[in-house]
């Protein structure tokens, strides 16, 4: 049986010491060794995304390296940040779309060991609180242009999109789109939040459900879970990202 592990996670650029919590973010991930690594909030000027990769390819040994795609946020006052992909898959192409507000999505294909193609999306929607309806004309726009590359079947879609499970924008994802939410198909329900953790919330009494791993109905979940969530040995404050992550495994 062919299977998929796909990870997301938001790095929250490089604030809210990031020389500290750097560590902890590439333990986690040593630990999952996913196939591919959706990635928000890049910080580009310190090269964060390749000091990632070669961390991971370096402490992995003899394992099949990961390669990088990132793109940078389209808006001068965004200059800095970037969303992207990490794979340890072939990756056959890849290409990103502007969305409005200066948002992007990142798209690779994968060639699978079974000779299969999937395609897997890196993408952080708009921040705002009520962009409600902003949230769901990017997803229109981002599965509009998913579907006109024709021929994938199987898609994976990752990132923060900043959507409640009853929002637009996940909404048009579920009954209009018909995917899945991963977390939710393999636990019966979504996680009571992914944001935020510790590292700069004061009142953790208050969250929020942000971010999401939808597949397509030819990929099967086989299993989900959260990511991100053990604090420092010695700080109780410093977590991997003021986010968690979601890791997904998968099988046609």
């Amino acid at each position: 049986m062919t299977t998929l592990t796909i990870a997301t996670l938001n790095l929250h650029l490089n604030l809210d010491r990031w020389l500290q919590r750097r560590e902890l973010v590439v333990s986690e991930l040593l630990e999952l060794q996913a196939d591919v690594i959706a990635l928000q909030e890049i910080a580009l000027p310190i090269q964060q995304g390749y000091w990632l990769r070669n961390q991971l390819n370096a402490r992995m040994g003899s394992g099949v390296p990961y390669q990088l795609v990132q793109r940078r946020r389209r808006s001068l006052m965004n200059w800095y940040e970037g969303v992207g992909l990490l794979s340890r898959l072939p990756i056959i192409s890849a290409d990103s779309i502007a969305l409005s507000f200066a948002r992007i999505a990142v798209r690779i294909a994968v060639d699978l060991p079974s000779g299969d193609t999937v395609d897997v999306v890196s993408t952080h929607l708009r921040s705002r609180p009520h962009a409600h309806e902003t949230r769901e004309r990017q997803i229109m726009v981002l599965m509009g242009w998913l579907d006109s590359h024709g021929g994938v079947q199987r898609r994976v879609v990752a990132g923060c999109l900043r959507a409640e499970p009853d929002s637009l924008a996940v909404g048009r994802m579920k009954t209009f789109f018909g995917y899945r939410s991963a977390y939710a198909a393999a636990n019966g329900h979504e996680p009571l939040a992914t944001f935020p953790t510790a590292l700069n919330a004061h009142d953790l009494t208050v969250g929020a459900h942000h971010d999401y791993i939808f597949v397509s109905p030819h990929l099967k979940v086989l299993d989900a879970r959260l990511f991100g969530l053990k604090s420092a040995e010695n700080d109780p404050t410093l977590y991997p990202s003021d986010h968690v992550g979601i890791v997904t495994t998968l099988t046609l």
